[in-house]
């Protein structure tokens, strides 16, 4: 016999947290800042 209804029971186990956004976030402004690098980089061959 295991304690596993009530650990259930209690949210002790198999409760699956929702992911954080701020890694989306942080992700969004690395690629903005690579984005703008690149810009840059393609203005200065061009000139």
């Amino acid at each position: 016999m295991t304690n596993k209804h009530a650990s259930k029971q209690h949210c002790l186990v198999g409760n699956i947290r929702p992911k954080s956004k701020l890694r989306k976030r942080k992700n969004k402004a690395k690629a903005r800042a690579r984005r703008e690098e690149r810009q840059a980089e393609k203005a200065s061959a061009e000139a």
